[in-house]
């Protein structure tokens, strides 16, 4: 659970950081973070070709699915051609900030302190915006 927490809370910083460069006059910055996104997902999917235990499977392979949710996320930024942070698009996704000692979630308005509450290493089929919303309400 603490290796999603923290994938996701990179994926937020390096999506806005390329949302940023974008902004800034980059044209290209999300096309180029997609590709680097994309080829980092490949090197992960490689790891479950490997010997691993049952737990590291499970672990990488929830990480694979909420990553190619992200990497959709990222291809639908470019496509609506965001270049802010600010964005709509972009703020209506479930993100995840290291802010005052705490990692904290945001989705559009919605504020909370993460609680490092246990909730398994549980297998995902598929991440979609009613599950996102659906983990911030409950």
């Amino acid at each position: 659970q603490c290796i999603v927490v923290i994938d996701m809370r990179e994926w937020t910083k390096d999506t806005e950081a390329a949302l940023v460069r974008q902004g800034e006059g980059n044209e290209n910055a999300m096309k180029e973070w997609y590709d680097e996104y994309c080829h980092t997902l490949t090197k992960t999917v490689e790891l479950v070709k490997g010997k691993l235990t049952k737990l590291q499977r499970r672990c990488i392979g929830t990480l694979i699915v909420v990553d190619v949710h992200n990497r959709d996320v990222i291809e639908i930024l470019d496509n609506a051609k965001c270049d802010s942070p600010a964005a709509f698009e972009w703020n209506m996704q479930l993100r995840y900030y290291w802010e005052e000692g705490n990692v904290t979630c945001r989705q559009t308005s919605a504020f909370f302190i993460y609680g490092y509450e246990y909730l398994g290493n549980s297998p995902r089929l598929v991440v979609t915006n009613l599950t996102e919303r659906a983990y911030l309400t409950c």
